[in-house]
């Protein structure tokens, strides 16, 4: 019993995590996402004269909440919204929240992305979104249909993007993992949408490696002009099997534990 009451707890986060077996498993990618969000926002709060008790954020597409959960955990001051589409997900992220003692700071809702019904429009002060950017009709197909939905059915990003920018407040933070190969049609998308790029951290898997994705960091009612971080190497051989690096550590503190299930 003891150890059944550890499942799913904050010493254990993010092992442990309730995922529906019929549901597309969150990665390293939610990790880094909620821990580079947690980032920007906490540089943000640093900023202030004095840090407020509460600050609104939320996430599209949050799925079973890793990517929330990871920003709650760094950013004491947050409080998160998750808008996700499948009720089973939404289940699972309320019964992880209580879980990890976060039911009263994260809160779930069933939501359609390309819906414009926002409750609370520019009430939220950092969004974080990592879209499906599998394009239809390419890759191998997989069995479950709800994992072939999350990969599949928002080709169209932008809506997120108009999303995003309703629930953000003026100056408002926007926050993403992409390939780096869609950054310059995103920028351009995004633009449209009344924000601009601001930051980007290339990612590489190891050290040799050419980075193939971004994290990136858009502000409402901005112009692009993204500062480009050098770029942060994920991994390193140690003992012949994959170990995170210090600095992917000093990120994302959770990369790379109960790699084999994420």
């Amino acid at each position: 019993m003891a150890a059944q009451s550890r499942v799913g707890s904050r010493s254990t986060f993010p092992r442990g995590l309730r995922q529906p077996p019929d549901s597309y498993r969150f990665g390293e990618e939610a990790l880094l996402l909620g821990s580079w969000s947690a980032r920007i926002l906490n540089q943000w709060l640093d900023g202030k004269k004095t840090r407020p008790e509460k600050v609104p954020v939320a996430e599209l597409g949050s799925g079973c909440g890793a990517a929330l959960f990871a920003h709650l955990l760094l950013v004491p001051e947050a409080v998160g919204a998750g808008f996700e589409r499948e009720e089973m997900l939404i289940d699972a992220a309320r019964v992880n929240a209580a879980n990890l003692g976060l039911a009263a700071r994260a809160s779930f809702r069933h939501f359609e992305i390309g819906s414009d019904k926002i409750t609370e429009p520019g009430s939220t002060r950092l969004v974080m979104a990592n879209p499906p950017w599998r394009k239809r009709g390419t890759g191998r197909e997989t069995a479950s249909r709800a994992r072939r939905d999350a990969m599949t059915r928002e080709d169209d990003n932008a809506r997120f993007y108009r999303c995003a920018a309703r629930l953000l407040a003026p100056r408002g933070f926007f926050c993403l993992i992409l390939p780096l190969v869609d950054f310059c049609e995103f920028c351009v998308a995004v633009s449209r949408s009344e924000m601009g790029v601001r930051r980007a951290l290339p990612l590489a898997s190891f050290p040799g490696k050419d980075p193939d994705r971004a994290l990136i960091c858009c502000q409402k009612q901005a112009a692009s002009d993204p500062g480009f971080h050098y770029p942060l190497t994920l991994y390193t051989k140690k003992d012949g099997k994959p170990a995170p690096t210090q600095e992917a550590l000093t990120l994302c503190p959770w990369l790379g534990q109960n790699r084999r299930q994420l």
